[in-house]
């Protein structure tokens, strides 16, 4: 064990001063050999705030440079050489570095010493489409065609995302429950180099609490989403995924997205103009926009009953004689506040009138007692009735109601017709 740890040792020496000797043996020095690049006076161009000096301490030289492109950290693209630009004493402006550079070509006078034999300074312009990061390149020197050091450059690209949208404002118009599409799409325009990024969308304010994200449905035509929530292909209903895309890897820095509305109404929203707010965010930037939706809502009512007829078959002495059938009253509505009321004509015949006060009716449910002719809970059709009344509802039946008929001995014989006519009223 103890002789192997020794011959560990002595080689890690042995490395130890190799190195140090190949430092100390260079006769080019690079004075800063590491330089960071900052944005000036021009967006897009990255200059050095200090000189890059080249000195040498040898009898003969021929000092060259050549340049490596700056390769992202992150592993997203390059800045190619086209784009590093250096200035030195042997020129009269900037060139790019995507050749060989002659720095300058002498003998010493002093060979003990070292001289500064060239001064250069380096410019990184870029095209605007450069992912965000840390970008590094290496610029490597030669005297003659041996390297003898190397300068190492930083350009830093800070993250940009700009997001803009073509429309802040959409507007839907229901009439009974159904789904319906907004008036407008709204296009998504966004200029960014990052990535790793989504979009998020969701109701975050209204004036009715039936408008939320489980009633808005939105179609992204950037979506990876193919199914349907209830309004069609590829339509993404906001309260089951807010995730509208998502840019794992940027392809494109300046792209745009379109989004399509649709609302789901239902009885319970009342009628009006209500509004609400759509927000569309991209959480690891904060950036977001806001789309204002107008939902009117217009009124819309159902009535119906079961049975357009009720037949009386008096074929006896006079008496209170039950209708055949019975009749559901079903009411849908999305007014505040609803009633029904039901108003009867005299029967009559070719040559008789059975005046309405004899026909009669009982509501089920109804908290009458009472007992006008006919028995306990029928009212006489007299006048005018309330039949039911509510709010908003889905269409339901709401009550049941029976017939009667009272004659008397001097009501002629014959086929008598009337009418029983419901009303439906509502109020805001």
């Amino acid at each position: 064990m103890n002789r192997i740890a020794l011959r560990f040792i002595s080689f890690a020496i042995i490395i130890l001063i190799f190195c140090t000797l190949d430092v100390s043996a260079q006769s080019v020095s690079i004075d800063p050999p590491n330089l960071q690049l900052y944005v000036q006076d021009q967006p897009g161009v990255y200059e050095a705030q200090q000189p890059v000096y080249v000195g040498v301490q040898l009898d003969n030289w021929t000092i060259t440079c050549t340049a490596e492109p700056l390769i992202n950290l992150n592993g997203d693209g390059q800045i190619s050489l086209d784009q590093i630009y250096i200035d030195h004493d042997l020129v009269s402006e900037f060139v790019p570095l995507n050749t060989t550079i002659d720095l300058g070509t002498g003998t010493s006078s002093d060979p003990g010493f070292e001289s500064i034999i060239n001064t250069l300074l380096f410019k990184v312009v870029t095209t605007g489409y450069e992912n965000s990061g840390k970008y590094v390149g290496i610029v490597r020197f030669f005297n003659a065609d041996v390297e003898v050091a190397m300068l190492t450059l930083t350009v830093q690209i800070d993250a940009r995302f700009n997001f803009d949208v073509s429309a802040s404002a959409a507007n839907v118009v229901t009439l009974v429950p159904d789904i319906y599409s907004a008036d407008r799409f709204i296009d998504l325009y966004f200029d960014t180099n990052q990535d790793n990024w989504h979009l998020e969308a969701s109701i975050i304010s209204s004036s009715a609490a039936q408008i939320n994200d489980d009633n808005l449905f939105i179609r992204c035509d950037r979506s990876s989403f193919t199914g349907d929530d209830g309004a069609g292909v590829g339509y993404r209903l906001l309260g089951l995924n807010q995730t509208l895309f998502i840019v794992d890897q940027l392809v494109e820095q300046q792209f745009a997205a379109r989004i399509e509305i649709k609302f789901r109404s239902n009885w319970h929203l009342p009628k009006g103009v209500h509004q609400a707010t759509l927000q569309l965010l991209v959480p690891e930037t904060q950036e977001f926009r806001l789309i204002e939706l107008s939902i009117e809502v217009l009124e819309y009512n159902v009535m119906s009953l079961s049975e357009t007829g009720v037949y009386f078959h008096a074929n006896g002495p006079p008496r209170v004689w039950n209708g055949d059938k019975s009749t559901t009253l079903t009411i849908g509505s999305n007014s505040d506040f609803w009633s029904v009321v039901c108003e009867a004509t005299d029967l009559t015949s070719p040559d008789d009138v059975i005046p309405r006060d004899r026909i009669f009716m009982k509501i089920d449910p109804d908290d009458f007692t009472g007992n006008e002719g006919a028995g306990t809970g029928f009212h006489s059709l007299q006048q005018q009735i309330e039949v039911a009344d509510g709010t908003p509802t889905p269409p339901v039946e709401v009550c049941t109601m029976q017939f009667k008929l009272k004659t008397l001995d001097i009501d002629r014989p014959g086929h008598y017709e009337g009418v029983i006519t419901f009303t439906y009223l509502s109020s805001p």
